[in-house]
C-alpha cells in the first residue's frame, strides 16, 4: 500500500505553503505595478533629456571614459578619495581617516546581530569549548570592524567606515541635484535609483545577500531577458504575457548542492549574484552580455527576493514536518485508500517520507534533481513507487497548490513556490553559472 499519502504533515505543509505564497504573490504584483509607474515617469524624463531605450539608465550607471558600462551602479564617491585613503592607510594616518569619514553604526549593529545569530546556528550548545570559540570569532570581528580602535580604522575592508559627503562623485551629485526651491531636478531618476537601492537593501535585510552594496546590480544575461520578455517592456508587467514566455523543465532544478558530497544543503538558493564580466585580450572587462534593462532585471530580482522571504519563513517548520514523517509507520489502507479501522501499520514509512521530503526540497530549497525511486509490480507490470506516490499526493493534498507552473494565480513566479528560479536555468544561466 502507498498508505495515506495525504498525511497530516503534508496537509500542514500545504496550508503553510499556500499562505506564504499568497502573501508573496501580492508583494510581487505590487512590485511590478510600482516598476511600471516608475518606468513610465523615467521614460518621459528620458525623452526630455534625449535618452531612450536602456540609455535612460546611463545617469545611474558606472560608464567609463570610452562609454563602456562597468557592470555596476554609479560610484558614489570620487576616485580621489580612495587614492588619498590608500595613502593614509599606508602611513597609518588615523587622523585623516577620522576627519574624512563617517561610521555606519546602523549597518554595523545589524551585521553584528546577524553574526551572533549565525554563530548560534553554526555552534549550538553551551559547551565550554563552543562558548569560547564563538566569543573568539565575535571578538575578532569586532576588533576589525569597529571604530573604537586603531585596527578597525586601518582595516581596508572595514566597509562601515565611509567617506563624508564632500567626497561624493560629480555624477552621483547630479542625480540628487536640486533647484532653487529645494526640489530634485531629476525626480524620476531619483525615484528609479532609490527604488532599485531599496530592493537591494531589503535583500540584505532578510539575509538573502550577505552585505548591501550601493553598486550591485543582479547579473542577468541580456539574452535571458530578451528570451523571457521579448525585445520590449510590454510583457514585463503582464501576468499572462510573462507566463507564456516561460518554459519550465521540472527536472531542471538543482538547489544549493554541496559540490563535494552532492548532497542538498539546507540553504535557500540565491541566483543572479555572479559577476558576468568577461576579460578581453587588452585586460578590460566586457559587460555587454549583462542586461542593462534594469526594469526587467529588478523585476526578476524582486521575484526572487519575495520568494526567498516566503520560503525562509517556513523552512524550519517544514524540516520539522519532514523529521516527523520520517519517524512514522505507514498506516494500512483499504482498496479505496482509507485508513483501516483497526489502525494497523505495515512497517516503515520511507515511501511517504521520501516523497514528502522531495516536495519540501522542491518548494523550499529549489531542488528537483536526484529524486530517489523504487519499483513495484502489479499483475506483471512494473511501476514507479515515487511517481505513484507523488501523483496521489498531487491529486489529493496538493490539488489546491496549482502544481501546474503556468498557474495564473501569481505574477511571474506562479503558484509553485520557486519553480521559476529552479527550473528556468536554460534561459537564465549557462551550466557553469548555475
Amino acid at each position: 500500500s502507498l498508505s495515506t499519502l495525504p498525511t497530516a504533515a503534508a496537509q500542514i505543509f500545504t496550508k503553510m505553503l499556500r499562505k506564504v505564497q499568497g502573501v508573496r504573490n501580492i508583494k510581487i504584483k505590487e512590485l511590478n505595478e510600482d516598476l511600471l509607474k516608475i518606468k513610465e515617469n523615467l521614460e518621459k524624463w528620458g525623452k526630455l533629456k534625449g535618452l531612450s531605450g536602456n540609455d535612460i539608465f546611463n545617469p545611474i550607471l558606472d560608464i567609463d571614459k570610452k562609454g563602456n558600462w562597468n557592470g555596476d551602479f554609479v560610484k558614489i564617491y570620487s576616485e580621489e578619495y580612495f587614492k588619498l585613503k590608500d595613502e593614509a592607510l599606508k602611513k597609518e594616518d588615523i587622523n585623516w581617516i577620522k576627519n574624512n569619514t563617517d561610521f555606519d553604526i546602523v549597518q554595523y549593529k545589524i551585521d553584528l546581530e546577524k553574526l551572533k545569530n549565525n554563530l548560534e546556528e553554526r555552534y549550538p550548545g553551551q559547551d565550554e569549548y563552543i562558548v569560547k570559540r564563538k566569543q573568539s570569532i565575535l571578538d575578532d570581528w569586532i576588533l576589525k570592524h569597529s571604530n573604537s580602535n586603531k585596527i578597525g580604522y586601518l582595516n581596508s575592508k572595514n566597509f562601515y567606515i565611509k567617506p563624508k559627503e564632500i567626497w561624493q562623485s560629480d555624477k552621483y551629485k547630479t542625480i540628487y541635484k536640486k533647484n532653487s526651491s529645494g526640489k530634485y531636478v531629476n525626480q524620476p531618476l531619483v525615484d528609479t535609483y532609490e527604488f532599485f537601492q531599496n530592493l537591494i537593501k531589503y535583500s540584505s535585510k532578510i539575509g538573502m545577500i550577505n552585505k548591501y552594496s550601493s553598486r550591485f546590480i543582479p547579473g542577468v544575461f541580456e539574452s535571458a531577458v530578451t528570451n523571457v520578455f521579448g525585445t520590449s517592456f510590454k510583457n514585463i508587467f503582464d501576468i499572462q504575457g510573462a507566463f507564456d514566455s516561460l518554459s519550465v523543465d521540472a527536472e531542471g532544478g538543482f538547489g544549493n548542492i554541496d559540490p563535494l558530497t552532492g548532497v542538498l544543503k539546507k540553504q535557500l538558493p540565491v541566483y543572479f549574484t555572479k559577476d558576468l564580466g568577461v576579460e578581453k585580450e587588452d585586460g578590460s572587462i566586457d559587460y555587454s552580455n549583462k542586461s542593462k534593462d534594469l526594469f526587467s532585471v529588478f523585476s526578476i530580482w524582486g521575484q526572487q527576493v519575495y520568494n526567498y522571504e516566503a520560503m525562509d519563513s517556513i523552512k524550519e517548520k517544514a524540516e520539522a514536518l519532514v523529521i516527523i514523517e520520517e519517524n512514522k509507520s505507514r498506516l494500512a489502507t483499504n482498496f479505496i485508500g482509507n485508513v483501516k479501522g483497526d489502525g494497523s501499520t505495515i512497517g516503515e514509512n520511507s515511501v511517504n517520507s521520501e516523497t514528502f521530503k522531495d516536495i519540501v526540497n522542491y518548494y523550499v530549497y529549489g531542488q528537483t534533481k536526484g529524486f530517489g525511486d523504487t519499483a513495484f509490480k502489479i499483475n506483471g507490470k512494473t511501476y514507479s513507487t515515487k511517481k505513484a506516490a507523488t501523483l496521489l499526493l498531487k491529486l489529493s493534498t496538493f490539488k489546491t497548490l496549482a502544481l501546474n507552473t503556468m498557474s495564473a494565480t501569481a505574477t511571474f513566479v506562479g503558484g509553485t513556490g520557486n519553480a521559476y528560479f529552479i527550473a528556468n536555468k536554460r534561459k537564465l544561466f549557462t551550466e557553469k553559472d548555475w
